[in-house]
């Protein structure tokens, strides 16, 4: 897990281009504090240089550096962990390939220039990576299936630059910013352009694409299509056999380290999985540590986090979130991420990573991607209920009234009338969510626009918590998730790995029959199922978790002025986005005059960021 900088430039200065590429990769260096190493080539209408940081995983030793070069042809900087490199390894050594190092990086360059482009799909891991052919004079960038690790570009006149993140690209931008991107993330509407950023003419790589340079063209391709292989005819307890399977192979690749390993624990159903399984597979359990944020608020999910203590003895390493400390992190915490981003939980993911690196972890497990896969979201609750009632299946129906009735469920009343609205179209969603103050009025945005946004409709599948699994996979919350992720681990140097996102995992249980997601009103059926006997019994049994918590409502209460005060300073920066019947409302909720909604701290983060990189908008 690292960060490169890769220039390729028509002037030939030597000097000035290894100087400009130094000078931004000095930026990333929390990507990869271990080592810093570059290579300059020059060709007869170009030159280019690649530098790389490097944080050490695989193979401590310095062979394994990058930029690597591989049979006097290839050269490499990787971003990333294959973690069946052993497997192709041992592959390619019958085909009589050679290795001198014990890291993927090599065993990936080695399978580039044994298969080509075709070794991407053999590939299981997360990757960004620029690949310089010298014999063809090309250059390769390519990313993961799912765009876990990140790879921006960007290609004026005379100059392409490949980075692992925004901030290496942002001076050279002049900070020209992409109004139809702050307009998406202000309205909570997702466009599925994942090419575009918040900044005009910096893009980043399509999840599973791939660029190619030569000849001074650019040319994007498609290396992965999804491919659906769950099977139908498959009853449950097959299908919990085979999620164990895949599972606890996932999660024993990603415990493949030669540095300490950590475990996020949330106390929820998702992490506890991952936990029960490393203590129950790994030869060393109580090696890897868990971490863990709490909060003094509702939410906190403590008394789940000693549940599965009791039962597993990890050693846990808590940290809770604090106003004071995020007031003197805020800046710090905005500028790690280059974009604005949406709520205060991704404050909390930064600030248990922070604990991580505190206690010197360098790789991290964590359980992304299974709320997507498995419905772990409310609104999945009323797309299965509709989905009964246009099938007539009263079986299933009857179900969910009996839980209504019968299931313990904190807050019941507040979580029927959540599932009663979704039922409504989204006219009227929206119409009642604007009468109560739940959502951000578009109306509030004064920037220029050039085109309305309007919300992406499922994949065409007729099961609507299916289409709604797809759609927040691939272009809405999980795309989110990774991005925040990977800012968050890597700005403390550490690598954060996804077990649920093993491309076995989502091919074969992404699209399964809903009916095995979500029986009634219990969410994440058949991975409870399958790792009920690992489990411990109160988080089997609990049906909602918060994950990472953060007492956003409590701290206004607490610290009024101080709140109030930070919210004073950083909409200032924002005279030029919002209205001031905007900032109006935001007040009157701080103040308690209005209903409370945890939008306003999304406005926030946007001033913030507006100031940290000193954002100027067009008249």
């Amino acid at each position: 897990m690292c960060g490169f900088s890769v220039l390729v430039s028509k002037k030939t200065n030597k000097k000035n281009l290894i100087t400009e590429t130094q000078l931004i990769n000095k930026l990333i260096k929390h990507r990869g504090p271990d080592s810093t190493r570059y290579i300059f080539g020059k060709e007869k209408n170009y030159s280019f240089c690649m530098f790389f940081n490097r944080l050490k995983i695989i193979d401590l030793s310095n062979k394994a550096n990058q930029p690597f070069e591989f049979k006097n042809r290839y050269l490499i900087v990787f971003n990333g962990e294959i973690y069946n490199y052993l497997e192709i390894k041992n592959y390619l050594k019958k085909k009589k390939i050679k290795f001198k190092t014990n890291s993927d990086t090599e065993v990936l360059i080695a399978a580039y220039s044994f298969w080509g482009k075709d070794c991407f799909k053999k590939l299981n891991g997360m990757w960004s990576f620029v690949i310089y052919d010298k014999l063809k004079k090309e250059f390769i960038a390519c990313r993961d299936r799912y765009g876990v690790k990140p790879l921006y570009y960007q290609k004026t006149d005379d100059k392409l630059t490949f980075c692992s993140e925004i901030k290496q690209l942002r001076n050279t931008n002049k900070k020209k910013v992409n109004n139809e991107k702050i307009k998406e993330f202000l309205s909570g509407r997702k466009s599925k352009n994942l090419n575009s950023t918040f900044f005009e003419n910096i893009f980043q790589l399509d999840p599973g694409h791939y660029l190619i340079y030569s000849k001074n063209r650019l040319k994007k391709k498609r290396w992965y299509y999804f491919k659906n292989r769950s099977n139908d005819s498959l009853k449950l307890n097959s299908l919990k056999d085979l999620l164990r399977k895949e599972l606890t192979e996932s999660v024993k690749k990603r415990l493949r380290s030669d540095v300490k390993v950590g475990l996020s624990l949330s106390g929820g159903i998702d992490s506890s999985t991952i936990g029960s399984l490393i203590w129950n597979e790994s030869n060393s359990p109580k090696n890897i540590n868990t971490f863990s944020t709490i909060s003094k608020d509702i939410n906190n999910e403590s008394k789940y986090i000693r549940e599965f203590l009791n039962k597993y003895k990890f050693r846990n390493f808590k940290e809770e979130i604090k106003f004071k400390d995020f007031r003197k992190n805020l800046e710090k915490f905005v500028w790690t991420h280059d974009e604005p981003v949406s709520n205060l939980t991704v404050y909390s993911e930064w600030l248990n990573y922070k604990n991580m690196k505190k206690n010197k972890i360098k790789v991290n497990l964590d359980g992304h991607g299974a709320d997507e896969i498995f419905c772990g979201y409310e609104n999945y609750f009323s797309l299965n209920i509709l989905n009964l009632i246009k099938s007539f299946d009263l079986k299933n129906i009857l179900v969910v009234l009996k839980h209504l009735i019968f299931l313990k469920i904190s807050n019941k009343k507040n979580f029927i009338l959540k599932i009663l609205i979704n039922l409504l179209s989204l006219d009227m969603q929206k119409k009642i969510k604007n009468k109560f103050g739940k959502n951000f009025n578009s109306d509030w945005i004064k920037l220029k626009h050039r085109k309305q946004i309007k919300k992406d409709q499922s994949k065409n599948n007729s099961n609507l918590v299916l289409g709604e699994n797809y759609n927040q996979f691939f272009y809405t919350s999980l795309v989110d998730q990774l991005k925040w992720s990977d800012r968050n681990s890597m700005h403390h140097s550490i690598e954060a790995r996804s077990p649920f996102l093993d491309y076995n995992i989502v091919e074969k249980f992404l699209l399964i029959n809903s009916n095995y997601k979500i029986n009634g009103l219990i969410s994440k059926f058949i991975l409870r199922e399958a790792f009920r006997n690992i489990l411990p019994k109160k988080i089997y049994e609990r049906n909602f978790k918060v994950g990472f918590s953060a007492p956003d409502r409590l701290w206004i209460e607490k610290n009024y002025i101080y709140v109030y005060n930070l919210f004073k300073h950083y909409l200032k920066y924002l005279n030029d986005v919002i209205t001031n019947d905007c900032k109006n409302n935001i007040f009157k909720i701080i103040s308690g005059k209005k209903r409370y909604n945890e939008w306003i701290w999304k406005i926030l983060f946007l001033g913030a960021w507006v100031k940290v990189n000193k954002i100027k908008f067009d008249d």
